[in-house]
Order: C-alpha cells, then sequence, then structure tokens
C-alpha cells in the first residue's frame, strides 16, 4: 500500500507535495523509521517508498497515526450524534440523546492500557472518561466490545478505511472535527442503562419462521413478524441486545416505558 506521509528528518509529518523527489526528501517511514525516498514522476501518483525493504501496512499505520496525532495537537475530538430508538414516542421512531458536538477533552492519553484494555485515544472531560477507536483495517470486534461494555465507558469508533490513498489532510481533519458521518457510538453507558430499564419491562417474542409468537393483540397466538414491524407496540432494542431472532413487545408497560424516558428527558 502507497503512502503519502513520512517523518522528515526533524521528527514532523510532511505530505509528499511538500518534500523534494528522490533521496533528497530526507524522510522516514511512520510505521518502521525505515529511509524513504519520494517517488514524483511524471506518469505514476506520486508516493514515499522503502529504499531497502518492504513495509506492508505503512499506509494504514500512518492515517492510525495522523489521526491520533491530529487529536492531541487540537485537543478536540467531533462527538456524533446518538438516537434512542424507539417506535411509540412522540418524537417519532427515535430519539436524540446526544447532539453533534466539538468537545475540548480535560486530557488526552494516546495507547494508555486501562484495566483489560488498551484503547487507541483516552480522552477525558472533567471526571468522564471516553475512548476513542480509530478503524483503518480492523472494526471493534466482539471481545473487545465486551470490554469496553463491562468497563461501562462509552465509546466512539471512527471510520478512516477509505482515506488510506488520501492525498492530503483535508478529509482527514473534515471526519475528526468537522463532519461526524464516519464515527458511531459504539457503546455509550447512558444509552446503555436507558435500555436495560426498558429492556428489563419487554416481553420478548421469538422469531421463527416469519411469525413472532404470542401476540398480546391476537389473544397471545403467533402473527405475521411482517405485522410486528407495522405495530406500535414494537420497541427497537439494538441488535447487539439480543442474540436471537425476536421482538420486544411493550404492549403492556407503555406508560412505565414512557415513565423512563420522561425520566432522563427523552419524552
Amino acid at each position: 500500500m502507497k503512502t503519502t506521509y513520512a517523518f522528515n528528518q526533524d521528527g514532523k509529518i510532511v505530505s509528499i507535495r511538500e518534500v523534494a523527489s528522490g533521496k533528497k526528501c530526507n524522510c522516514y517511514c511512520i510505521s518502521c523509521n525505515d529511509k524513504l525516498i519520494a517517488k514524483k514522476g511524471l506518469i505514476k501518483e506520486h508516493h514515499f517508498a522503502h529504499i531497502n525493504n518492504d513495509c506492508k501496512y505503512s499506509a494504514q499505520t500512518v492515517i492510525h497515526y495522523l489521526a491520533k496525532q491530529l487529536i492531541e495537537d487540537n485537543n478536540n475530538i467531533l462527538f456524533p450524534k446518538l438516537f434512542i430508538n424507539s417506535n411509540f414516542s412522540n418524537s417519532g421512531p427515535s430519539i436524540e440523546l446526544i447532539d453533534q458536538e466539538l468537545v475540548n477533552p480535560t486530557n488526552i492519553l494516546l495507547e494508555k492500557r486501562l484495566d483489560n484494555i488498551i484503547p487507541d485515544i483516552i480522552i477525558e472531560i472533567g471526571k468522564e472518561i471516553f475512548f476513542i477507536e480509530i478503524f483503518v483495517t480492523h472494526r471493534i470486534d466482539n471481545i473487545k466490545y465486551d470490554k469496553i461494555k463491562q468497563l461501562g465507558i462509552s465509546t466512539i469508533e471512527i471510520d478512516l478505511s477509505s482515506l488510506v490513498k488520501m492525498s492530503d489532510l483535508d478529509d482527514l481533519v473534515k471526519y475528526l472535527f468537522e463532519d461526524s458521518q464516519k464515527s458511531k457510538w459504539i457503546y455509550h453507558s447512558l444509552s446503555d442503562k436507558i435500555y436495560s430499564q426498558i429492556e428489563d419491562l419487554c416481553k420478548i417474542k421469538i422469531v421463527k419462521n416469519g411469525y413472532t409468537s404470542n401476540c398480546p393483540k391476537n389473544n397471545n397466538n403467533p402473527v405475521l413478524t411482517d405485522t410486528c414491524f407495522k405495530c406500535d407496540s414494537r420497541f427497537n432494542l439494538p441488535k447487539k441486545r439480543i442474540n436471537i431472532p425476536s421482538i420486544a413487545c411493550v404492549y403492556d408497560y407503555k406508560e412505565e416505558i414512557i415513565e423512563v424516558l420522561k425520566n432522563h428527558g427523552l419524552y
């Protein structure tokens, strides 16, 4: 994978556009720190190449490094919106829990262990701790997600996988600080708390062969699952909360669930 960023002789990150051609660039690989040559011919896309070896994952490593460094240097990060799924709220099919916001952490830590996990970035805002994970080649897997949930630390994943061939920092800056379309909350402690309270009130109906079991509107007989998706008694629990095909039915507990939402200022 070709890379267009490197360290110069002073340890500063530079673009291929900023340096002289060939060995005169005096640049080093961000991934392995080996000497680079700047290839700036007339036909192929300009890029850095190793003089003595091939560093297979250098481009991905560069994006990863740049993202973390930019967040630390700018001392801010864009929080994406977060919604609570619903199906019967007066706010519509989803309720906004968090608005998009550019936040200024009181502290930023890169690649520091916390308990049994090493997130890409730990940010502190007052007494609250958040994890930031940069996705270039590997998303957060189920094992890491379970560790995050066990710690109860709200976590954002930023998807930068499409930027491995970028030629300048504009898109990277955009997705870190201006536009949160590449970011999402993988886990949020308040959202998890609300869903847990609602889940305790839901009756989980098993879905099998296109039918949902025990519909309270049909004398507890099965109904077509398509009917459930149109029903105002269905609550949209996140997929990660339920491991089997099922419908969360709130027919008997609508008022109680509305009260949960009201207690969090969401209704």
